[in-house]
């Protein structure tokens, strides 16, 4: 994913749900160079999505993709949102978001957009986060609209690789 990992910092933007483009295109050069190959694609949490929206939006897949996995992947945003306020949200929200205002705070030097770090301070929830910094970098008028147009529920109809999608039923965060 964008800046995630041994990405960090090289990327000149965030990793949200819109991107499955990009895996799309990594994996397609997989499948190229071992078209003899079957493959699987597997995504965990937010990754799943980003299989889920490749697998429903992107047409014309390698042949040689045979199935995918998506685990605990949210499937409806808005959903999700509804389920995280009922949740004990606010023992983990100001923990999680705390670390990726810290997380795009350290990535300020290399993104495309500049960050106006006033209102980074005064991010407090998921959805602030969504709504000033998320929807900005993907292009989208805010959380609402982002989270509409990424949810891969509006897209499953469209798979065609034989796909499980695994989620605890009781999942505090993900909507089942």
């Amino acid at each position: 994913l964008h800046n995630c990992g041994a990405g960090h910092g090289h990327a000149r933007d965030i990793y949200h749900l819109a991107q499955y483009e990009d895996i799309a295109a990594a994996f397609r050069m997989i499948c190229e160079q071992f078209p003899d190959a079957p493959h699987t694609l597997i995504g965990f949490s937010l990754g799943g999505g980003l299989v889920l929206n490749l697998l429903g939006r992107v047409k014309n897949l390698p042949n040689n993709m045979v199935r995918a996995a998506a685990i605990s992947a949210p499937l409806d945003l808005v959903a999700n949102e509804t389920k995280w306020k009922r949740f004990m949200w606010s023992k983990f929200e100001s923990s999680i978001v705390r670390r990726l205002c810290e997380h795009v705070n350290s990535l300020s030097h290399n993104l495309a957009h500049t960050i106006d770090m006033a209102t980074l301070k005064r991010v407090k929830t998921l959805r602030d986060f969504d709504e000033n910094i998320t929807s900005r970098f993907a292009g989208f008028a805010g959380a609402d609209v982002y989270y509409r147009k990424t949810s891969p529920i509006s897209n499953l109809q469209n798979i065609k690789v034989k796909t499980l999608y695994m989620c605890a039923k009781d999942d505090p965060i993900i909507d089942t």
